[in-house]
């Protein structure tokens, strides 16, 4: 047996009347001691090799130099039911104790958990232990049982509000949950493999499925897959299927919703009684318009043209394009060839009309033009209203290239695989962030290297554990 931690004497800061770390290692080593155990061995040589890894933690921690490439230290202890122990304490112990890897005779608890690598030493404090890994251990000594809230620890809530605690611990989690969607991502691929190519099927989800675990997506889609089964005469080659949870049947752009609470058999007999043929019809015009539509720009000498969904698809809007695309072909393209950078946007008449009562004075980033006008408004449209919506345009492509440069800048200072950025996140917001992050570079790469971020407005690993959530005015 490994000699006790107590001989890891690294001094915590903290009040006097908390319990130290080595005092709680030592009642941790008096518990798993395998003197305490001859009648269960598997639980003896548990511990036994659990506790040497604890050494080796404590030892990487005092280096205070382990690598981002390091692994996650697994550790299980049995411990005795003890009767000082307080209804917390079991409490906690009993949230993490499982009957994973055989039968725990009674009398005894199991206790499994998974730690991140300790975290790299603060030189600022070459004394201590590092926060992460104070928080880290006292995890540790709260599921077999023991008082976590040892000396220089931080409670819960303000270490995730800190980066330097929170990200060992997410990284972790991540991986883990990560691993565990590794099942359900192969069979969410793989049945979208079998519905495209066994029947032509296309398979789209609503934005709220989409957020949903690759569990919950593999499970629609099987289901789906055997609604289909059951429908082997019903052509569906072809068919862009949707699934939500709002209600049945083909929207303007010809795809055909399935409400995603129903059961296998109500949408095979659904798909059954379902006007294809509508669908298709949709799908074709929709096509058109698309066609149309860039028919129209090319001969205009636009950088596009588009409108909104509602009248995308409506007689006026398609008689629009195809008079605008027969006069532009006889007259040809604006002269203005900076034109060839803006977009133009057709609205409805009463929108059109709003906008030039001045009803609509926000800065555009393209034209706008009635479904009602004919070339020469549209060319008059162009040259009057161009030139702004061309400067708009270029100081919003500098912004953003601005805000990538930043993002770049920070992967590569950093060492980070990738950042990402939350849409609901203001421009002040992800600069101010990234500006710290370069800052704090030196400390925070330690942390950071080789993992994925999303700079966000708080703390939190994502639920399939591809990315790490941080606070955009995060505490280092």
């Amino acid at each position: 047996m490994p000699r006790p931690a107590s001989e890891y004497s690294m001094p915590l800061c903290g009040a006097a009347s908390q319990p130290s770390l080595k005092s709680q290692l030592r009642e941790l080593y008096k518990r798993i001691h395998p003197d305490r155990f001859h009648g269960f061995p598997p639980a003896r040589d548990a511990n036994e090799r659990s506790f040497k890894m604890l050494q080796e933690y404590l030892t990487a921690a005092k280096q205070g130099d382990q690598g981002t490439a390091a692994l996650p230290y697994n550790f299980v202890f049995y411990l005795h039911q003890s009767q000082d122990q307080t209804s917390q304490q079991k409490g906690a112990a009993a949230d993490v104790a499982t009957q994973q890897g055989g039968v725990v005779p009674d009398g005894l608890h199991k206790v499994s958990l998974t730690l991140p690598p300790p975290a790299r030493k603060d030189y600022a404090q070459p004394d201590q232990l590092p926060a992460a890994t104070q928080a880290s251990i006292g995890k540790l000594l709260s599921a077999c049982g023991l008082q976590s809230d040892v000396e220089g620890a931080l409670s819960n809530e303000q270490a995730s509000k800190r980066l330097r605690l929170f990200v060992p611990a997410a990284a972790e989690m991540g991986r883990q949950r990560a691993a565990a969607e590794l099942g359900p991502k192969s069979q969410l691929s793989m049945v979208r493999t079998a519905l495209r190519l066994g029947r032509q099927v296309t398979v789209g989800l609503s934005t709220s499925l989409k957020h949903k675990s690759a569990a919950v997506q593999a499970d629609i889609l099987t289901r789906l897959a055997g609604a289909l089964d059951r429908t082997p005469d019903v052509d569906m080659a072809w068919v862009h299927l949707m699934v939500g949870e709002e209600g049945y049947g083909p929207d303007k752009l010809g795809r055909l919703w399935l409400h995603a609470d129903a059961s296998q058999a109500l949408w095979s007999q659904y798909l059954k009684q379902a006007d294809l043929a509508e669908c298709a019809r949709r799908q074709r015009l929709v096509s058109r318009v698309k066609d149309l539509e860039a028919t129209v720009a090319q001969r205009a000498g636009v950088n596009m043209l588009y409108t909104s969904e509602q009248l995308q698809l409506q007689p006026k809007y398609i008689h629009f394009l195809e008079r605008i695309a027969d006069a532009a072909a006889t007259v040809g393209p604006i002269s203005d060839r900076t034109m060839r950078q803006v977009p133009l946007q057709v609205l409805s008449e009463r929108s059109a009309e709003a906008q030039a009562a001045g009803q609509s004075n926000a800065e555009q980033l393209y034209v706008t033009i009635s479904v009602a006008a004919d070339l020469k408004q549209v060319y008059s449209a162009l040259q009057n209203k161009g030139p702004a919506a061309l400067a708009a345009l270029q100081k919003h492509n500098a912004d953003k290239q601005r805000l990538e440069d930043f993002r770049h800048t920070v992967e590569k200072r950093l060492r980070i695989r990738r950042l990402a950025r939350d849409e609901t996140l203001q421009d002040a917001q992800f600069i101010s962030c990234c500006k710290r992050m370069l800052y704090n570079c030196t400390s925070l790469s330690q942390i950071m290297e080789g993992l994925s971020f999303r700079i966000s407005h708080t703390n939190l690993v994502s639920p399939e554990g591809s990315h790490i959530d941080i606070a955009w005015d995060f505490e280092i």
